[in-house]
């Protein structure tokens, strides 16, 4: 305490700055003791202090994102918050019709695939300044159709299934037949542009095609079915002549191959055959 009765505190520290303070006299000669009502406190000058450095944040199409940026410091920090481009750039976010920006709070309403990047809010007063990265990154439920969903095509001819997809990211494509990875070949091609062409189609080219898309979020699938058209019948086995004698057996095959599956039918020197005989 100084002669003229001012208190000086050196050096302060935080504690100092929690204690109260009062002046108290004493009278020597009546002995009277007095104590100030009103107290005395230190307040320090402290720059901005943050409790997050950064987050990284996840929205959705069409979601309103809140983003508080909050920071301890005397006097009150002034907050201003940008949009970092990929280049560097900076863009200053005001209120708008989109963006609400109030006492550090950003807040985005309707999200756009174009709104995801790098958010930097930055709190400031005369001590100094600390500043908030958000690294945000916005995804679209993924939907996937694969068209045509159902092909007839003719032995011989070729096939073509185009794998539309909507939403976003998507981070693989794949495609599978009746459930197995798809062989690829010179007659399978998988084209860069979400589509596969089967030429020269055969038996074994029939069956379900399927087109699977990911993220790191969820994955989604659509099917496409190839059918074969009419093959005309062929035969794959025709007996051989024999020679018995009276009385003996005989077994005789024939089997065909074709789509629909042949109906097979005996006759008998131009007579048909009873299935029972």
């Amino acid at each position: 305490m100084l002669p003229s009765g001012e208190l000086l505190v050196l050096n302060v520290t935080a504690s100092d700055a929690m204690r109260a303070y009062r002046c108290r006299t004493h009278h020597q000669l009546t002995q009277e003791v007095v104590v100030s009502r009103n107290v005395g406190r230190i307040q320090l000058t402290v720059p901005p202090v943050l409790n997050e450095r950064l987050l990284i944040l996840s929205a959705k199409v069409d979601d309103t994102v809140v983003i508080a940026c909050v920071a301890y410091a005397n006097p009150r920090p002034h907050y201003r918050w940008v949009y970092q481009q990929q280049n560097g750039h900076e863009i200053s976010l005001d209120t708008s019709d989109r963006y609400i920006v109030r006492d550090g709070t950003l807040a985005i309403s309707t999200i756009r695939e174009s709104d995801a990047g790098t958010y930097l809010c930055n709190a400031s007063n005369k001590q100094g300044s600390e500043t908030l990265e958000v690294q945000m990154s916005v995804s679209s439920p993924l939907q996937v159709v694969v068209h045509p969903s159902r092909q007839r095509v003719d032995l011989g001819k070729s096939a073509t299934f185009h794998c539309s997809i909507s939403g976003f990211p998507r981070t693989s494509i794949h495609w599978l037949k009746d459930g197995q990875p798809l062989r690829t070949g010179p007659r399978v091609r998988e084209h860069p542009d979400d589509r596969i062409h089967v030429s020269s189609v055969s038996k074994e080219d029939r069956g379900m095609y399927q087109c699977f898309v990911k993220n790191q979020v969820e994955m989604a699938q659509g099917a496409g079915e190839l059918r074969l058209g009419e093959v005309f019948p062929q035969l794959a086995y025709k007996f051989i002549e024999q020679t018995l004698q009276p009385g003996s057996s005989v077994s005789l095959k024939c089997s065909a191959s074709g789509n629909p599956t042949p109906r097979i039918t005996w006759t008998l020197d131009g007579f048909s055959l009873p299935h029972n005989e």
